[in-house]
């Protein structure tokens, strides 16, 4: 095993948190090969972690924290939940049998004035009465629901 190839070795189609890597530590220096496991290696990722090319994924995640931001073109099929504040820059595309939920109804609010609400602008939210959308700094705009 010694003199064997990396290249030489079997693959694995699937790793579990106990498997190990080998790598160089201190490859500038004195550099020792050594073994780190799965688990090591993913629980030392930073929590504050930036992924700045294309980042894909089609296992159940989480995003935890009290805010997501994604600054680029974003797809989702499936559900996307969030339960603090997610935020989308440039185009969210929303694919499946739900296309868009407001999971929490909201009071009417007092007026139409966005600053006196403590809204900003692009805020979506519904009543049992109307679904209200936050136009510019001033202005809430609603459109009355009537059963179907």
């Amino acid at each position: 095993m010694a003199d064997k190839k990396v290249s030489a070795l079997s693959a694995v189609t699937s790793i579990s948190s106990d498997d190990l890597f080998m790598v160089v530590n201190d490859p500038q220096g004195t550099p020792a090969s050594n073994k780190v496991s799965v688990k090591s290696i993913f629980n030392s990722v930073p929590a504050n972690t930036s992924i700045t090319g294309r980042f894909s994924t089609t296992a159940n995640n989480t995003l935890a924290g009290t805010t997501t931001t994604i600054s680029s073109n974003t797809t989702v099929s499936g559900n996307l939940t969030s339960t603090r504040t997610a935020t989308f820059s440039g185009t969210l595309h929303i694919t499946g049998d739900k296309k868009f939920v407001l999971s929490t109804k909201s009071t009417a609010p007092g007026s139409g004035n966005a600053v006196a609400q403590g809204l900003t602008a692009g805020t979506i939210f519904y009543s049992n009465t109307h679904l209200y959308i936050v136009t510019d700094s001033n202005t809430i705009k609603r459109v009355a629901l009537s059963a179907f």
